[in-house]
């Protein structure tokens, strides 16, 4: 792992001139970063293992340790239902007994005390001593200074950027001020979003205290609404301050549960909570940082070549590979190569070689207009997310193993996975954002280890597909259309009313061997994917057609059966379309309307299901054994037999005129049953088929 001495200033230091961070990019840690469940343990342990922090600050700054200091009994006590190990969050000056190494006030004063310059001095003088070698964060607060001049604030960002070239190993992380009612048109709001501005163009470190005060924990924002440092605001825009949003949601929480009490000067305990759990998340993000390995390939393309990489070592379990210089590279692997986590921050990017790179918690990364490819084979050793920015696709061609691991796609861009697929048992592909594509079957090997979910985003399945599992929670999942693919999984859900699985004109099949019978919640899906949509026509959530809505003639439809029916007429299929299928599976078949057995045609054989369950329905008053369903007739899925399933059938009857759904010539087949109790049966026979509206 590529090391090297990492100081770290927290402080609210200046720059006018534009040297990037120590990190080469900007981290910018405001309300987004207050979910403390999002943080890994992992993450985390890396940050007390790699940082060594200097914190200096008066009064205001003091409610990001008070809080870090309750934060430590808070989690003991499994608040936010977390489970770390005892004291996990524990910190101390020098690190001891496993804390996280933070000296706090390491230097008196703060941004703005006893003058503008005095802190810079004092940094200058700390990172100079040899006692404080390992030192590689420091931070400095404001204390109200930040109302000032945008003179002044160009001052402290110049001193700032002053300390970044003279301690390039050091992360010096920016401040905002303390927000003191002057809502959005004030002076103070002006000023950090002057700071913000600097460190967003110029790939600074941000720890933006103000933001974090502005916005409750539901997403509420009160800086326009004269929000002052303790948390109180104008409810009403009377100009007058008559509500605390900390208090207001501490009351109506639970207390060593969904907060803490804790020292928060100026202020409330959430208030600090929230500070506390920004400075954890900005440890991580510091830390995730220094372990990176830059690729700065000179003579060859070598992946394993030491001269290519920041640092002079090639990446290993514990550090991220990172591509940022202008693309089109080719790194090559010659030879099987591992790495916390891949980040590619500019697009262009192709990982080749015939060999295989694992990665670890820290997953793929790709960001930039454009695409990143991965030609060698890639695994997985642990859980991980991959986030695929927006205008970005990241696409594996080369062979695809998650190893039993969850991939957890993040991210507005697309994830291809474009490669051959051989996953180990419990592999977990799940979609939160964006678009995953599977070009390739992920059971190609014939044994279905890989779930798939969809919890927001999209999944596209441009193969066929053999699963474990398939879980549409909420979003969508799309077959391509052309009639060629499959979907067979041992497991599906669909929850309705925020998910879609549009199968467009090709297969699923649910094989449940050994289990019970899925078949009366796929049809309600079905059913709801037929007709609750805005036209009522294969628009719905559920399971839909997006072939069968926007079919010319309105011929087609999804058709299911159960393959072990206890009618046994239906279903004892061996395959759907060439895809074998088990004796206990449910099969749904894009197909004409009428297709009763799913055989792709509209024949006798169909006509004889439903003339038998009518008969059997009007002239006995008895369901045909099994109730109500396609393979009986009900092709509307409306619970029952009437003229407008026989219309439905009639009518793709005389229009496919005995064609394959799929194409081909018509199969020439017996009048229809219909028409010849029509004509045996003459009046009696049409009496039995009233329109029902």
């Amino acid at each position: 792992m590529p090391t090297r001495p990492l100081l770290i200033v927290l402080a609210i230091l200046g720059a006018v001139s534009n040297p990037p961070s120590a990190l080469g990019r900007a981290i910018i840690v405001d309300r987004h970063d207050t979910d403390l469940t999002a943080l890994s343990e992992a993450a985390l342990t890396r940050a007390k293992a790699d940082l060594h922090i200097a914190y200096g600050h008066t009064s205001h700054g003091s409610q990001v340790t008070t809080g870090m200091a309750g934060l430590v009994g808070f989690v003991n006590a499994r608040g936010l239902g977390l489970a770390y190990p005892t004291d996990f969050f524990e910190w101390n000056n020098g690190g001891t007994g496993g804390a996280l190494d933070l000296h706090d006030y390491f230097k008196e004063g703060d941004l703005g005390n006893p003058d503008r310059t005095t802190w810079a001095t004092r940094t200058r003088d700390y990172l100079d001593s040899p006692a404080n070698s390992d030192v590689n964060v420091v931070m400095w607060s404001w204390c109200g200074q930040a109302d000032t001049t945008a003179a002044n604030i160009d001052l402290y960002l110049g001193l700032m950027t002053q300390l970044e070239i003279d301690y390039p190993d050091v992360h010096f992380v920016y401040m905002t001020g303390h927000v003191n009612g002057c809502s959005t048109t004030g002076n103070l709001f002006l000023r950090n979003q002057q700071i913000r501005d600097y460190c967003l163009a110029n790939g600074k470190i941000l720890y933006d205290f103000a933001d974090i005060e502005s916005w409750d924990p539901d997403g509420n924002y009160y800086g326009d609404k004269l929000v002052t440092d303790d948390c109180s605001y104008d409810s009403d825009g009377n100009g007058t301050r008559d509500r605390n949003w900390a208090i207001d949601w501490q009351s109506s929480h639970v207390e060593g549960v969904d907060w803490y009490d804790c020292s928060s000067a100026h202020s409330q305990p959430l208030n600090a909570n929230r500070k506390a759990y920004a400075a954890w998340s900005l440890w991580a993000e510091i830390a995730a940082e220094t372990d990176l390995a830059r690729w700065q390939a000179g003579a060859d393309d070598h992946w394993e070549n030491p001269a290519n990489w920041s640092g002079g070592e090639v990446p290993d379990h514990d550090a991220t590979a990172t591509f940022d210089e202008p693309a089109p590279r080719q790194p090559m692997l010659y030879g099987n190569q591992s790495a916390d986590g891949v980040d590619f921050r500019t697009p262009g990017w192709t990982v080749g070689g015939g060999f295989r790179l694992t990665v670890g918690a820290g997953g793929i990364d790709s960001a930039g207009a454009g695409a990143n490819t991965v030609e060698a084979a890639v695994a997985m050793s642990e859980n991980a997310d991959w986030t695929v920015a927006a205008d970005n696709t990241l696409t594996l061609a080369g062979p695809a193993d998650l190893g039993g691991h969850t991939l957890t796609k993040k991210g507005d861009g697309t994830l291809t996975i474009s490669g051959s697929q051989d996953h180990a048992t419990g592999s977990v592909l799940a979609g939160e954002a964006g678009t995953v594509v599977l070009n390739s079957d992920a059971g190609s090997d014939g044994i279905p280890d890989l779930t798939v979910e969809v919890s927001g985003g999209a999944v596209h399945f441009g193969a066929t597909q053999h699963l474990a599992s398939l879980r549409v929670d909420s979003g969508t999942c799309r077959l391509a259309g052309d009639g060629s693919r499959t979907v067979v999984a041992g497991e599906l859900l669909v929850g309705l009313p925020a998910s879609v699985l549009d199968l467009a004109d090709n297969n699923l099949v649910v094989d449940y061997t050994g289990g019970a019978s899925p078949f009366g919640e796929i049809v309600s899906w079905v059913a709801s994917g037929f007709r609750d949509g805005p036209t009522g026509y294969w628009d719905g959530p559920g399971i839909r057609s997006s072939e069968a809505a926007g079919h010319i003639q309105s011929l087609t439809a999804l058709g299911i059966i159960d393959n072990s029916d206890p009618n046994f007429k239906i279903g004892g299929l061996t395959d759907l379309e060439g895809e074998p299928v088990s004796a206990e599976s449910v099969l749904t078949a894009y197909t004409w309307w009428g297709d009763a057995n799913l055989d792709g045609v509209v024949d006798s054989n169909d006509y004889d299901m439903i003339d038998n369950a009518w008969l059997l329905w009007v002239q006995e008053g008895r369901v045909a054994e099994g109730g109500f369903r396609w393979a009986v007739g009900d092709f509307n899925y409306d619970n029952t037999l009437d003229s407008n399933d026989y219309d439905l059938i009639d009518r793709a009857w005389l229009l496919s005129a005995g064609a394959p759904h799929g194409g081909g010539a018509p199969t020439p087949t017996p009048e229809p049953a219909t028409l010849l109790l029509l004509a045996a049966a003459g009046m009696l026979v049409l009496g039995r088929r009233p329109r029902v509206t």
